[in-house]
């Protein structure tokens, strides 16, 4: 994403430079302004109230992905429910990413 970012602007700054800074000006906004999607705590209550099981499957790693669950409030809702490609070695829109799913 970096290297997409940097040949749209014309930047030759070193990634190695820039890579850091991303993360944490990422890290920065989501602490700030991540919420859950409109509608989402309610879609879970339902999935809940009729014993649907659910999880995430997401290309980041998984400690990312708990990291920011965890800034919403819905880490709980997840435990033991997100699938990482880095885990899987398969990476989003596989089919067999969701198929790794085992809670």
């Amino acid at each position: 994403m970096l290297s997409s970012a940097q040949s749209l602007a014309g930047s030759h700054v070193s990634l190695d430079l820039l890579e850091p800074i991303y993360r944490e000006q990422t890290e920065q906004l989501f602490e700030k302004k991540l919420k859950p999607m409109d509608g989402a705590v309610e879609l879970l209550d339902y999935l809940d109230s009729s014993r649907i099981e659910y999880c995430v499957v997401t290309n980041s790693p998984t400690h990312k992905a708990q990291k920011m669950l965890a800034t919403v409030g819905l880490e709980e809702r997840f435990k033991n429910g997100i699938i990482s490609a880095f885990d899987a070695n398969s990476w989003k829109p596989e089919p067999d990413l969701c198929s790794m799913r085992s809670l």
